[in-house]
């Protein structure tokens, strides 16, 4: 399942080394840092997440009925 780790950098509880285990342990999951970014950045800014959202959701094509 396509997996996108989009990681706020300046996070004062949650270390990048965490993003990079997820990276590694998710097969084919892709990790975008995004430097200087907290916790609530999907909040704060949203003009970097969606753009990485809408080309994740584009790669995986339309939607499927299991």
């Amino acid at each position: 399942m396509p997996t996108l780790i989009a990681w706020g950098t300046a996070d004062d509880h949650f270390d990048v080394a965490w993003a990079h285990w997820l990276r590694d342990t998710i097969p084919g999951a892709e990790l975008v840092e995004l430097p200087g970014a907290r916790l609530f950045f999907p909040d704060e800014r949203a003009d970097e997440l969606v753009p990485l959202l809408r080309k994740l959701w584009t790669a995986r094509g339309e939607p499927r009925a299991v």
